[in-house]
Parts: structure tokens; C-alpha cells; sequence
């Protein structure tokens, strides 16, 4: 890149950046969620190289707006405090919209929302991942069995008792084989299907 290229770049991103703040600094103190996801589908359009995902632009608008916008500077961060504040997101993955979603929370509080924030770290702790496990089958549901016997069921009943598939040496082989046998999978699928195991 040119000496006078870098600098037009710089330009592009600064006016980009200050056009973001204005829009955040026209966000009311009481706005809705769904005045957030429009800010976010602003953001997204006028914030340059793809701006309105990443942290630092996040936190330099936090820094700015610490009474519209939250102190997590990841999605998965976002998630993880609303998950834990027994709130679902409404558009995952969109870091303004989940602020909305972070800063009315913070807003019934009364607190500032640094205070606020750094309570659901201490609380919370760090984000987990998640993966959900079908409770039914056929319109029935296991899932009161499976917590009074304190069991996991993961499907294919073909396969038997999985803990005899752990004498083995090559377990994911030998699942992977045996889900072609029973129930006729192909290889992608079944590849798939026993990595998700392990």
C-alpha cells in the first residue's frame, strides 16, 4: 500500500468510526431492543471493513457511551451474560442488538454499568459451551427419566451399551462402523455423527 493510500484508508476508518458514534449518540437512554437492532443494522452498513464485528470498536464505543453500550466486547461474552440473566438473544451474533438486550438490564439495576458488568463476570464466570441432547423420540419424552436416573440418552439403541464400545482401541471406528451397519448412514454422515460422541 502507498504512503497515500494508508492515509485515505486511515481517513475512511475514522470518518466511519465518528459516523458510528453520532448514530450511537442519538440512541435514547430508554431505547428498545428493537431500536438497538436498528442501530445495529445501521452500524453494519455504515462502519467500513466489517467494523461493527470487532471488539476494540466495541469497547472504544463503550468507552464513549458507557450508559448505551455494554463492557462485553464478544458475542459469545454478550450470550453467556443474557444466557446467565435468564434472557434469550434475540439476534445472536450482532454485538449492538445483544447491548440492547445487556443495557436494559443494567438499566433496572441503577447502577452504573461497569458495576453491573463486572458483578455478572464475578458471578457468572467465564462462558461455557453448550450442547443440546434430544430428551424424545416418536412424540415421547425421556427427559424425567433421564434426570431421576441420572442419564444421558444420545439415540441410536442399535448401538447397545456404548461403555462396551470403550474396550476397544479404535472406539470411533468401531461406532462409526457399526452406525453404517444399523442404520445405513454414509461415510460423511457418519463422520459427523461420531466425531459429535468424542
Amino acid at each position: 500500500m502507498t504512503t497515500e493510500g494508508a492515509i485515505d484508508l486511515g481517513r475512511n476508518l475514522r470518518d466511519s468510526l465518528t459516523a458510528g458514534a453520532d448514530l450511537i449518540d442519538k440512541v435514547s437512554e430508554d431505547a428498545s431492543v428493537q431500536e438497538y437492532a436498528k442501530l445495529q443494522e445501521q452500524l453494519n452498513s455504515i462502519l467500513i471493513n466489517n467494523m461493527s464485528n470487532l471488539g476494540w470498536v466495541h469497547k472504544y464505543y463503550h468507552m464513549l457511551y458507557s450508559d448505551k453500550i455494554d463492557a462485553f466486547h464478544t458475542t459469545r461474552w454478550e450470550k453467556h451474560a443474557l444466557i446467565y440473566s435468564n434472557s434469550k438473544s434475540v439476534q445472536e451474533n450482532e454485538l449492538y442488538t445483544m447491548s440492547g438486550q445487556l443495557m436494559k438490564i443494567v438499566k433496572q439495576t441503577g447502577l452504573p454499568s461497569s458495576y453491573v458488568m463486572n458483578s455478572m463476570c464475578e458471578l457468572f464466570g467465564y462462558p461455557k459451551k453448550y450442547f443440546r441432547i434430544g430428551t424424545g423420540d416418536n412424540g415421547d419424552s425421556y427427559w424425567q427419566d433421564m434426570g431421576d436416573n441420572s442419564y444421558i440418552g444420545i439415540g441410536w439403541p442399535k448401538l447397545g451399551n456404548l461403555n462396551l464400545y470403550f474396550e476397544s482401541k479404535d472406539v470411533k471406528n468401531d461406532i462409526a462402523v457399526d452406525l453404517i451397519k444399523y442404520y445405513e448412514y454414509g461415510k460423511s454422515a457418519v463422520c459427523q455423527h461420531s466425531c459429535r460422541i468424542f
